[in-house]
Formats: structure tokens, C-alpha cells, sequence
């Protein structure tokens, strides 16, 4: 028989469980890990808070350390690095940590190359142990560090001779990459055993070569087990056969959480500093430019204090600058006891990882980023206390165009590392004169200076391409499809009444004061003009232009339809509408009516003859026939203006409904003069006329 490679790992052990508040990865692993052998490889999905590097120091070093075993642990951020230290320092090892066999080292240690890396892979090959902790790593960094290949490569190739232990809140999409590599490195040494074995038969018979299937078959008359790669292990006839050990332990975070949504950069800073939200705030920013004008927003408005954190303060720490900037005391106090003293610490990405902060003061904490990883990541660094404790998180509405044009971005990228998989300096220069010296940051250089694209760059430009083509296309259809995107990552259900009620981008007193005056239009019965619909309209546009800028982004010509559409886009205000009233000749009265009902209705008790007996009794005007039809409720309209409304009120009367009030030219004034004057609708004839108004 002949023997096939491998498709994927087999999976030995899977353990799937929600978590309790109170409950760590210490708990929940109990003692499986002293089943774990050599060639397995584990992967710990678990979400953020629940102790993973706690187990790592504590748990599985002070196993391994009795056993005379070797541990060593590899973190994405220098900011993170040092917190561990810091956790640890009291612990004998970090006095003297070479003689303990617990090592620290960061993924940048190991791309960085030359001695230095190569001593850190000497060491970490005698290592038992091998945890890449916030091992989503791999993916998260790969289009603005391709160096990040080699760390990857160096680590996976290391599951033959160790227990590979990948550790992460967001391991989904990196997991079967690191799978995908695993498999093909087994099958690699699988192909290389084959053909050892093909020669030492070879050498053991002279004469004509029998090829490696006759050779397996011989054997298996004789007894010999190469039935699959397990049996082969057994019997040490082919490479250590890797197995994989899943654990998922997550925690609902749904009572913790009180979620908002903000359109523009520019709603949070007054969000921020007038007080409305008590606390501290912790806020991710998408870039750079972005973190400064927040900061500087705040810093105009003089009541708090903000701090800004990006990679070049950290890159400063590294090299000893920095010094005078406060930004680097609060890291400093991140590293030392997960608290920032300042009100606002606005940071970009570089904090999202494994940082932990500790801080009951924490309240608010806002999210910008498009990408599942680094938003859960964020939401994770802030650590609850307490089961009951509950945080403001305020999340981006997103902008359709925003994601059209990076969509074209990941993919051009992706294609250009597809279709030129790798060019010489030359090449490479006159790429950087044409075309930027930007995409030359996207490849990985080798020692002679060649540039070569990497499998991981790759496909995160085709992840990140894909999401934003998805929420492009949804966007299109659904304006509200990345809220609803961002909901789902943390376990909530998007609703149209939380994206009414928790929009930040409008103060609750603005809405409150365009409630006032529908209010008071309505309960005085103060019909109006063209004038009146101009005072809702500013009061409804204050509100609606922020929270739905694109609808609705210039004041404009007022016009009923638009007033009423705005009017159903709260609650509060859906159940007022505008209604019109025109006559030929007089113009438009516009009327305000709430729940479906008018401030004031015809009373359908008066009878046409009841009518004509007060109008015969003479001088009766316009205001003394509506008087009479309303008692005396109805003010505010001039003669004109009452005509009409009456008019149309006349129609919605069974008893009344044939007749009406007309109005006469004035052709010395050119104006339209009411006058008292029932017309029968039907029949066409003049029936009665008053006195003018």
C-alpha cells in the first residue's frame, strides 16, 4: 500500500465552555496540561482577563520547572513585555532566570536577525515548553511588519522537538494558518523519511532497486504496521505525528457593557469633557492624526487631562528618550500597576495587546478600528473587578466611502505581492521612483538585499480586503451595517431603538428642545405659517444633521415631507406630523397633529340648519363663524387662513361636509378678501351670504 501526507491535524482533545465571572484559565485547564506531549500542539482561545500568562508563570513554569524542564514565553508588544517582568519580578526567576529555565523574549527579538536572534533560537530550541502568547500576532501585524514571516516560521517548525502552545482572545483566523504550516512541515519530513527509507533498502539488497511501495509491502506480509502515521510513530519507523488539543473558554460580557455609537471624532471631544459620563476614559484612536486632533480638542476645552500614546513614544522609551513627555510616566504606571493618572489616555494600537488595566475608575472606553481582532483586543484591555461593574463603550458609525477605498487599497497591495512575489534592489528602486518607496514596506528583504513577499502579508491584505468589500457592499443597502457588525463581535443584537437612543452625536437637550416646541405648538393650538414650519425645521435639522449627516446636510428649502421624515427618527418626536391645507389662490396652512388626531375637530353635533340660523342672525365675520364651530378654542390664523382650515375641516364633516366658506378678489387692493359665503358643493348655487369678515 502506498502511504498518503497529511491533510490536516487531527484534533485529540477539545474542551468548549462559557465562564463564569470568577473563573481562570488555571481553573479551567486543571490538570490537563500533564497530558500534553511532545508534537502537540495547543491552542488556548480564551477571552481577555481570564489570567492566560497568570497560568503560564505560575502554573505550567513551576510544573515544568520540578520536572527539570525549560519554558519559554514570546509576547507581541514591548509595552506588554515589560508589564510581565513587572508582574514577576518578585519570583525568584527574575533574579536569575537563566538557571530557572524561564525565558521572556519578544517576536521582534527573534526578527530582528543576527547574533542576538540566533542566540534566542538556541535557547528556545532546548525549551520543553514554547508558549507565542497574543499569538493572533502573526496575522494582526503582518502588513506593516513582514519581518513578522520569520518569527512565525522559526516558531512553528519548532512543534517536532517541543509542546507548541499558541495563547489568544482572537485566535480564529490565525489558527488555521498556523495548522496549514504545521501540516505541510510534517509532510516535508514525512517526504524526506520516505526517501531514507527507500535508500537504506537500497543499501540493504544488491541488485535491482524495488521502489518504496514494494518495499512497504514486503513489510507488511512480514507484520510491519505502516498502515498510517500514527502506527508509523509507534513502531519509530517515521516522524513524531503532531495532534492538536483545543480549549475555548470565553465570558459574556453583555451585562458589562453599555454600548453608543458617535459619527465624527469631532461629537466625542465636548462628549468627553462636559460631564455627562463620569470616569476615566480610555480611547483607541485608528491612527495618529486622528489621536492628535482628539487630544488637542481637549485640551482646548481646558476641564480634563489627556494623555496621547502612539508607537513612537514607546520606540523613544526603548532608546531612552522620551523622558519629558507625561505620556511616559502613564506607561510607566500601566507597567507597574495596570492604572493611568490621567483623565483621558488616548492611545493608538500599539496599547491593544495583553496590556492589562486595573483600574475601577476606567468608565469609558471607545473604539475606533474596522478590524474583529484589534476591537476585541481593545475592549479587552480595560479588566472588570467586579461581576456588576459596567463600562461605557462608544463604537463608530463607520463611513461606506471610507471602506470602498481601503477595500481597493488591501487589494491592490494583495495583487502586487501576488504578481511580483519578489524582485532585486534594482528592480526594487525603480519600483520606489515610480510608484512610492511606501509598498517596498509590505516585503521582506534577504541578506543580499532581494525583496520577496511572505504568506503572511498576503493574506491579511486578502482579509482585511474582504471585510472591507463585505461591509461596503452591506453599507450600500444598510447605512448601519458596521454597527451592526461591531455589536456581533461582542455577543449584542443591533436594534433600531439602540441606534436611536444611544447616538452620542446629539446631546439629550437638543432633542428635548425640539420637543418643547411641538409641545407648544400643539397644546396652545397655535396653527402657523410657513414662518412656524421654519422654527421645527431648526429646531429638528440642530439634531438630525448630526446624526444623519449624509441624509441630511444642508439646511435648505423646508418642505413637509422632509420635516416628517425627520420627525420619525426618534421616538419622541414619530408621533407629531405635519399636515397641509391649501386653497387655490390663498396659499398653504400647515397643521400639527399628534397621534393621528387634530388639536381640535368640527363639532359633528352642529347641523347645517344650526349654522344657517347663526349666520343669518347677520355681521358675522370669518372669526365669528369659526369661533362658533370650534367654541371659541381656535386663535392665531388671519381671515384668509381660517378660511381654508375651515373649509377643510368642513369636508370631514358628515353634516357639513357639502358646504364651504369662499373668498372674493379685492381688485382695488389686489388682495383676497373673506366673506361669509355657504356654497353648496353638489348642487353649485349660492345659498346664503353674509356680511364681510
Amino acid at each position: 500500500m502506498q502511504l498518503e501526507e497529511m491533510k490536516k491535524l487531527s484534533v485529540i482533545s477539545s474542551d468548549v465552555r462559557k465562564v463564569a465571572f470568577d473563573e481562570t484559565v488555571a481553573d479551567l485547564l486543571g490538570e490537563d496540561y500533564k497530558k500534553w506531549n511532545t508534537a502537540d500542539v495547543i491552542f488556548i482561545s480564551a477571552s481577555t482577563g481570564l489570567g492566560k500568562t497568570y497560568w503560564v508563570m505560575n502554573v505550567l513554569y513551576e510544573y515544568a520547572y520540578n520536572k527539570g524542564e525549560k519554558v519559554a514565553i514570546f509576547l507581541n508588544r514591548r509595552i506588554l513585555k515589560d508589564q510581565v517582568f513587572e508582574d514577576a519580578r518578585m519570583h525568584e526567576w527574575r533574579r536569575n532566570r537563566d538557571k530557572v529555565g524561564l525565558y521572556i523574549f519578544s517576536y521582534q527579538q527573534l526578527e530582528a536577525g543576527g547574533e542576538s536572534a540566533e542566540t534566542i533560537q538556541n535557547i528556545v530550541r532546548g525549551c520543553r515548553y514554547v508558549i507565542c502568547d497574543e499569538c493572533h500576532y502573526f496575522l494582526s501585524d503582518a502588513l506593516f511588519n513582514p519581518n513578522v514571516q520569520e518569527s512565525f516560521d522559526f516558531l512553528t517548525e519548532l512543534y517536532y522537538h517541543t509542546t507548541l502552545i499558541f495563547v489568544s482572545a482572537t485566535i480564529e483566523k490565525v489558527q488555521e494558518l498556523i495548522e496549514k504550516r504545521i501540516v505541510d512541515l510534517y509532510n516535508q519530513r514525512f517526504v524526506d523519511w520516505k526517501e531514507r527509507l527507500d535508500d537504506e533498502w537500497w543499501y540493504k539488497k544488491s541488485g535491482k532497486k524495488r521502489s518504496l511501495e514494494e518495499y512497504i509491502e514486503i513489510m507488511e506480509e512480514n507484520g510491519a504496521p505502516f498502515k498510517t502515521y500514527e502506527e508509523c510513530e509507534i513502531r519509530g519507523e517515521g516522524p513524531t505525528v503532531p495532534h492538536v488539543r483545543l480549549y475555548d473558554f470565553h465570558r459574556n460580557l453583555k451585562e458589562n457593557v453599555r454600548v453608543h455609537h458617535f459619527r465624527m471624532i469631532e461629537d466625542l471631544a465636548p462628549l468627553i469633557t462636559n460631564g455627562q459620563y463620569f470616569g476615566k476614559w480610555l480611547v483607541f484612536v485608528a491612527d495618529k492624526k486622528s489621536g492628535k486632533k482628539l487630544q488637542e480638542m481637549i485640551e482646548e476645552n481646558g476641564s480634563k487631562k489627556s494623555v496621547y500614546i502612539d508607537s513612537d513614544l514607546v520606540g523613544d522609551m526603548a532608546n531612552g528618550d522620551g523622558k519629558d513627555n507625561p505620556a511616559y510616566s502613564e506607561i510607566r504606571n500601566i507597567r507597574k500597576c495596570g492604572k493611568f493618572n490621567c483623565d483621558v489616555l488616548i492611545t493608538t494600537s500599539v496599547l491593544d495587546n495583553g496590556v492589562n488595566i486595573k483600574d475601577p475608575d476606567v468608565k469609558n472606553i471607545v473604539l475606533m478600528t474596522d478590524d474583529e481582532v484589534e476591537f476585541k483586543q481593545m475592549l479587552g484591555r480595560k479588566r472588570f473587578l467586579a461581576e456588576d461593574e459596567v463600562v461605557e463603550v462608544f463604537i463608530s458609525c463607520g463611513v461606506r466611502k471610507d471602506f470602498v477605498t481601503r477595500d481597493r487599497g488591501y487589494y491592490n497591495v494583495y495583487w502586487m505581492l501576488c504578481d511580483n512575489p519578489g524582485f532585486s534592489p534594482l528592480e526594487a528602486l525603480k519600483l520606489a521612483e515610480k510608484d512610492g518607496f511606501n509598498k517596498l514596506s509590505y516585503y521582506n528583504t534577504n541578506e543580499y538585499g532581494w525583496f520577496h513577499s511572505n504568506e503572511l502579508t498576503i493574506r491579511a491584505a486578502w482579509l482585511r480586503g474582504l471585510f472591507c468589500n463585505e461591509m461596503a457592499e452591506r453599507m450600500f443597502v444598510n447605512e448601519d451595517a458596521f454597527l451592526d457588525k461591531q455589536l456581533e463581535w461582542m455577543g449584542l443584537d443591533y436594534t433600531a431603538e439602540w441606534k436611536e437612543t444611544e447616538s452620542v452625536a446629539v446631546s439629550p437637550d437638543e432633542v428635548e428642545k425640539a420637543l418643547e416646541v411641538l409641545r407648544k405648538r400643539y397644546d396652545e393650538w397655535s396653527f402657523f405659517n410657513k414662518g412656524g414650519l421654519d422654527e421645527i425645521w431648526s429646531k429638528l435639522f440642530s439634531v438630525v444633521s448630526k446624526s444623519e449627516p449624509k441624509r441630511y446636510k444642508n439646511f435648505g428649502s423646508v418642505r413637509i415631507a422632509t420635516v416628517n421624515e425627520a420627525l420619525n427618527t426618534r421616538s419622541e418626536w414619530s408621533v407629531y406630523q405635519i399636515k397641509s391645507l391649501t386653497s387655490k389662490g390663498i396659499g398653504t396652512v400647515y397643521e400639527l397633529v399628534c397621534n393621528g388626531r387634530h388639536r381640535y375637530e368640527i363639532d359633528c353635533n352642529i347641523t347645517l340648519e344650526q349654522l344657517s340660523v347663526f349666520l343669518k342672525k347677520g355681521g358675522v365675520g370669518i372669526g365669528d363663524v369659526v369661533s362658533y364651530l370650534f367654541h371659541d378654542q381656535m386663535i392665531g390664523l388671519n381671515d384668509a387662513w381660517m378660511t381654508v382650515y375651515v373649509n377643510e375641516k368642513m369636508k370631514e364633516s358628515n353634516q357639513l361636509k357639502e358646504y364651504m366658506l369662499k373668498t372674493k378678489r379685492d381688485n382695488d387692493n389686489k388682495e383676497m378678501i373673506a366673506e361669509i359665503r355657504i356654497v353648496r358643493r353638489k348642487a353649485g348655487n349660492e345659498e346664503f351670504q353674509g356680511s364681510n369678515g
